[in-house]
């Protein structure tokens, strides 16, 4: 059986080197001048590379632009259910912590990255490649949240007759809409607020009368 050719270990950190020239110099274009404005001219120019580079490392300029925001966002606290979900050793998110999560994200004040994905999120969807590269961060926030949600049903902490799946999308549209709301500097609000809004939801399931059973066995034997 023939040996798959592998890459040499100086060819690789070239490669390496190369794209992250290309992601700093995209964001910082993304920074400076907005979306329609980062060409792949001006990326390879402020990189100091050329077009061909960019074009040897990525797609198209919908998916430089996308890594390039995506690559700094997945570093921030905001993004920590992205690295739990990619099993980055930081463990498994219990529902106080994904509480704590939501509300950092909806208190935080608004950052350019806040905006950038706003404007690569609109720009990518018209590219298959570049909006599978978004889905796939949506869908890990999906994966963290449903395992914590099924888990905090299991000890009892919310609520087992509640969706599963209703639970997941208000997550997920609380986590997406903060995004959306802190790229126009909405004012946001502070963050021992939401968190008390969060814990009056009470989610978990009332406790039962020490004579429910009772009167439920009279109730059936009248």
């Amino acid at each position: 059986m023939a040996s798959t050719p592998t890459q040499p270990a100086g060819a690789r950190t070239s490669t390496d080197s190369t794209r992250h020239r290309l992601l700093t110099a995209a964001y910082e274009l993304l920074l400076d001048e907005g979306y329609h404005a980062a060409t792949v001219q001006s990326v390879a120019r402020r990189a100091q590379l050329t077009t061909g580079a960019i074009y040897a490392n990525f797609a198209n300029k919908h998916e430089l632009l996308v890594q390039a925001v995506l690559r700094r966002w997945i570093r921030s606290p905001e993004a920590a259910p992205l690295r739990v979900a990619v099993g980055d050793g930081e463990g498994d998110v219990g529902i106080d912590e994904l509480a704590a999560l939501l509300a950092r994200q909806l208190s935080e004040p608004p950052e350019p990255e806040h905006r950038l994905l706003t404007e690569v999120t609109g720009a990518a969807i018209r590219d298959q490649k570049a909006e599978a590269m978004l889905r796939a961060s949506i869908e890990r926030i999906e994966e963290v949240a449903e395992a914590t949600i099924e888990q905090a049903k299991a000890d009892g902490r919310i609520d087992s007759a509640l969706s599963t799946e209703a639970l997941v999308a208000v997550v997920v549209n609380l986590y997406l809409g903060a995004i959306t709301s802190k790229s126009f500097d909405l004012p946001q609000p502070a963050y021992e607020d939401v968190l008390a809004v969060l814990a009056r939801l009470d989610l978990a399931p009332p406790d039962k009368p020490e004579n429910a059973d009772a009167e439920a066995n009279s109730d059936s034997s009248g």
